[in-house]
């Protein structure tokens, strides 16, 4: 009689058992860019933040929308399609009542979704944002996209009491639009008062005048010692590469500044400092103001190198001597082998004292974010 065996499990049905080995979630982790900009968010101080709210208060009372309690209670009791409709002919007639103040509110933006629009618009001649934002993410793109689109704007402490108090609700911001840059408009003096003071935070916050220069605002009706002194905002500092052969940034900061002593990149070759042309390199550098100048630099290092072999293989055919210079001492080495010349030669420094890297930074998903079930088929 045979001997009867027991059955077992293949390796795929183990694996598909609940008992077999399981695999674990690999984590996928993305390296990105971090943000390129310097982080910028012009507060205002305590007396400016007090002028412009005195201004605030005395102005904003013109645009405000008069609501009674008697067009309140008209809402109570009401839902859905029949309480939109009833809301929107009260408000009509509320506008009816007060024509001045729908004039008036036409000039202004109010909300963060009503000023993100006008920035992405363009409409907005200044604005004026919120700090008490919690989570502070609600404000904090329209510092970036009033800085894209060169538009004046002051971060407030207390302007949503200030709102509270003149309108009966609170916003986060401001917006003043473009038909407020006119004297005889009703905010015309609230916007001056922005565009002043925030012409001070950004002198005050911004990179000195040796830093690299891109695209500016283009201001008009400046005097000569306004233009040498004009606040640049920080986002406008950065480069973008002008083809493929280029880095696409150039980190670090602005122009070149040369130092009196005569630099070169190798030892001469020679005692006859004439015979050995030598290439005066700026050793300070810290950075470039645009790709032209870096390409510039960089060539004139390859010439001083091309220069430099030339002339340390004709001394060298010619039998001559390695010598460190004048300053160094009398001592001469006698070169008898081309190699050893060449391997004795420092390599090239390219003298750039000042270039941050890049940051990145690593990220992950959310691993305890659910996925979607497959629904089993019947």
């Amino acid at each position: 009689m045979s001997e009867i065996k027991a059955k077992t499990l293949s390796e795929r049905q183990q694996r598909q058992s609940l008992s077999g080995p399981k695999k674990g979630s690999t984590r996928t982790v993305r390296t990105v860019l971090a943000k390129p900009y310097v982080g910028f968010w012009p507060l205002a101080d305590l007396q400016s933040e007090e002028e412009l709210l005195k201004e605030l208060e005395l102005l904003l009372p013109a645009a405000r929308k008069v609501v009674s309690v008697d067009d309140r209670k008209l809402l109570r009791g009401m839902q859905g399609k029949k309480m939109k409709e009833s809301r929107d002919r009260l408000t009509q007639e509320i506008w009816e009542r007060n024509p001045g103040s729908r004039e008036l509110r036409s000039h202004l933006a109010l909300g963060v979704n009503d000023v993100s629009r006008g920035l992405e618009e363009n409409n907005l001649a200044s604005i004026l944002i919120s700090n008490e934002a919690d989570p502070p993410i609600l404000t904090k793109h329209l510092v970036i996209l009033a800085a894209a689109r060169n538009v004046p704007h002051l971060v407030l402490q207390n302007l949503k009491a200030s709102t509270k108090k003149c309108l009966d609700f609170s916003t986060l911001a401001i917006g003043f639009k473009k038909s407020v840059a006119d004297k005889d408009n009703h905010f015309y003096p609230v916007h001056l008062k922005t565009v002043s003071v925030f012409k001070i935070i950004a002198k005050s916050s911004t990179v000195d005048s040796s830093s690299v220069k891109c695209h500016k605002v283009k201001e008009t009706n400046l005097t000569e010692t306004e233009k040498s002194t004009q606040a640049r905002s920080p986002y406008e500092i950065y480069l973008t590469r002008s083809s493929k052969k280029y880095r696409t940034f150039i980190p670090g900061k602005g122009i070149q500044k040369e130092s009196n002593d005569a630099w070169s990149p190798y030892i001469s070759l020679s005692s006859n400092s004439e015979s050995a042309p030598m290439l005066t390199v700026p050793k300070e550098i810290l950075g470039s103001s645009t790709v032209a100048d870096t390409c510039s630099f960089l060539q004139k290092v390859r010439e001083s190198n091309q220069l430099n072999l030339q002339t340390s293989k004709e001394v060298i055919a010619n039998g001559q001597y390695l010598s460190p210079g004048p300053n160094v001492g009398e001592i001469e080495v006698e070169v008898t082998n081309a190699e050893e010349s060449v391997s004795q030669v420092k390599s090239i420094k390219r003298y750039f004292t000042n270039l941050a890297p890049l940051k990145v930074k690593r990220i992950q998903g959310n691993p305890m974010k659910q996925s979607k079930k497959q629904k089993k088929k019947v």
